[in-house]
């Protein structure tokens, strides 16, 4: 009885061992593409539906400030056929020098060519009415493109040329796709003005200074906790606080990425409400209605 126990054990062992490697080294046999961020991830899809395996390079709930990539991401782009990087977080800065060098068969998409780029000097509001760096990379340019419709636009084509220079007999798929998701950008972009139309002019505080384009699109102007990528002093934050009264701001937001202990602490200074949102959520194109919904509703009056 025993012996016909561990014959049965054994079997079960090795066929989950089977099928776990199977499912390891052959997840799929689709082509492969990388991207840095979540987001990008939503654009390969709406471009290439489900033809191409994508990897995400920068995991959930990670920063793209310090992230190094794993061994096995290292040694799975050598299977891949397209790298598209955001353009300017450091992650790419550090790192798409070596990926390139160990990867000379990759091709490597920049989504950022031909965006309205905007220096980390013009991005931010500063309290002593100076422009201040908040230097999210050596380039010096304000990296969050992806939050944008106007810029999206630009990645868009980006994502559709590539997938038909490396498959043209799917052109009219990829195309067909792509003019569907322009379809949802320009929607999604007359819906934030008209939302966001009452709030032209207005400023609000926001702890690391994701909402840079978003805030030059539709007209508003963002304060960032954040000084220089570091935590503030104690004499910024006090800065902080006056302008907040002065400008009567009463909404902090801050990523779910990042320690509320300092935006907390000024919301409670002044009075106003700390709203958190992910700059970084999967779904774009949800993300970026409920992104405008909260902005709408959280600075009315």
């Amino acid at each position: 009885m025993r012996k016909q126990i561990a014959i049965v054990l054994i079997f079960i062992i090795s066929i989950t061992l089977f099928s776990s490697c199977k499912n390891k080294t052959t997840p799929s046999n689709k082509p492969i593409v990388f991207v840095s961020i979540l987001p990008q991830q939503y654009f390969v899809r709406r471009i290439a539906g489900d033809r191409y395996q994508t990897e995400v390079m920068i995991p959930p709930g990670m920063g793209h400030s310090d992230y190094d990539p794993t061994p096995m991401q290292m040694k799975e782009l050598a299977n891949a056929k397209i790298f598209f990087r955001i353009g300017y977080i450091v992650f790419e800065d550090v790192w798409m020098k070596t990926i390139a060098a160990n990867n000379p068969g990759l091709a490597i998409v920049n989504t950022s060519i031909g965006t309205d780029i905007m220096k980390e000097e013009e991005s931010v509001f500063d309290p002593g009415n100076k422009a201040i760096s908040h230097q999210h990379n050596d380039s010096g340019i304000d990296p969050h493109i992806w939050l944008s419709p106007k810029e999206a636009r630009i990645q868009a084509k980006h994502y559709l040329e590539a997938f038909i220079q490396l498959d043209p007999s799917g052109t009219k798929f990829y195309t067909q796709n792509y003019t569907a998701f322009i379809k949802d950008i320009d929607k999604l972009d007359s819906t934030l003005r008209t939302e966001l139309a009452p709030l032209k002019g207005r400023k609000f505080m926001i702890y690391h200074p994701a909402m840079t384009y978003l805030a030059r699109d539709y007209g508003l102007q963002q304060i960032s906790i954040e000084f220089a990528g570091k935590e503030p002093t104690a004499a910024y934050l006090s800065k902080l606080v006056d302008v907040a009264k002065k400008e009567h701001i009463k909404v902090v937001f801050i990523q779910q990425q990042y320690d509320t202990k300092n935006a907390a602490a000024i919301a409670n200074e002044i009075g106003a409400r700390l709203v958190q949102f992910d700059h970084m959520a999967p779904d774009w194109l949800d993300n970026m209605y409920r992104l405008g919904e909260t902005i709408k509703n959280e600075m009315k009056e």
